[in-house]
């Protein structure tokens, strides 16, 4: 009785592999979209409250550590603030989240919540962190 000896595949099956990087493709294809470009804040983190939810907001300022203001990656002076949130909505009564840098001076935080009082916004919020524990 002869042996058959099969013969040895002396080639590398890639289909698995490039299976694996058409999976890759479509996770970084449909998340990429959902990564916010702007301004590097540093939040403050808080142990407790609620969290807020950004997709329903109308205007966030962000306030970085040298203390200048941003509104959707365009810096703003204090004295020109109202006109450029009335800009984006003619109503007063608008949402503002304040995204301020936990390195940003106190200081600066203050006087931009008063000026956003005095002219007549009472929807203000500050933007936190959750902290894990």
């Amino acid at each position: 009785m002869k042996i058959r000896r099969s013969k040895v595949i002396s080639e590398i099956n890639v289909t698995p592999m490039v299976d694996v990087m058409l999976v890759l493709l479509v996770v970084f294809m449909i998340t990429a979209p959902m990564l916010v470009p702007g301004i590097e804040i540093n939040v403050p983190i808080v142990q407790s409250g609620s969290v807020n939810n950004l997709e329903n907001i109308e205007v966030v300022l962000n306030i970085t550590k040298n203390g200048s203001i941003y509104i959707n990656d365009t810096q703003v002076n204090l004295r020109d603030l109202k006109g450029k949130i009335l800009q984006k909505s003619d109503d007063s009564g608008i949402r503002l989240f304040i995204r301020g840098d936990r390195s940003a001076p106190y200081e600066r935080i203050v006087k931009v919540l008063a000026y956003l009082k005095e002219s007549g916004f009472k929807h203000i919020a500050l933007v936190t962190e959750n902290r894990k524990i």
